[in-house]
């Protein structure tokens, strides 16, 4: 009975250790078969992605949230990945958006969105972007206004009425503005990685 019980025992804990486990974070590097997670605690998680699922409509960008479904255990900061998944608004917006300047046809006027939420302004002198969020429909812009010998701390929540990877129309009350995304000619994951990666200003 003492063998009967241990057996069970330990068919119990190999159930558990077996069971998915979801990791949330942001990516902190990616190869073609495997992505490292730093999570909210700081810890570094590298998965396995060959046979993973992949629900990653706009890509997996550097320091993009991600959450990662795993197979088995993780040991010693590695483990195996079932499925990744990454949110298509969040990596959607991550660039340069521009739309036409109304008062110079030749310039172009919009913002950076870079990844982890930092943000700056492209020909507005007196509207510095230095913050975005998103939040399922909603993006949330943050700054400085500048005007009048003053400088005003704001924040504007916009709902996007249409993203995808060239154009983002996005509303606030009666107005609306329409934005392209400017193409870098680069490798995504590098041109999102930061403010080195050639982002117009």
């Amino acid at each position: 009975m003492k063998n009967y019980g241990f057996v069970a025992v330990a068919l119990m804990l190999a159930t558990a250790c077996s069971q998915p486990r979801t990791v949330e974070g942001v990516v902190d590097d990616a190869s073609m078969n495997t992505v490292t997670v730093r999570t909210a605690e700081g810890e570094i998680i590298t998965f396995g992605t060959l046979d993973a699922e992949r629900d990653c409509p706009a890509g997996l960008f550097i320091g993009s949230p991600v959450t990662v479904t795993c197979e088995g255990d993780i040991e010693d900061g590695f483990g195996t990945a079932a499925k990744i998944a990454a949110p298509a608004e969040y990596n959607y917006l991550v660039g340069t958006w521009v739309q036409p300047n109304p008062i110079d046809a030749e310039q172009v006027q919009g913002f950076n969105l870079y990844v982890e939420g930092e943000a700056s302004s492209i020909n507005m002198s007196t509207l510095l972007y230095e913050s975005w969020s998103v939040e399922g429909n909603e993006l949330t812009l943050g700054g400085k206004s500048v005007g009048n010998g003053q400088t005003i701390d704001f924040s504007e929540t916009w709902t996007i009425e249409r993203l995808d990877d060239s154009t983002l129309v996005i509303r606030r009350g009666e107005l609306v503005e329409t934005y392209s995304k400017k193409v870098l000619g680069r490798n995504p994951q590098a041109a999102c990685a930061g403010r080195d990666a050639g982002h117009g200003n």
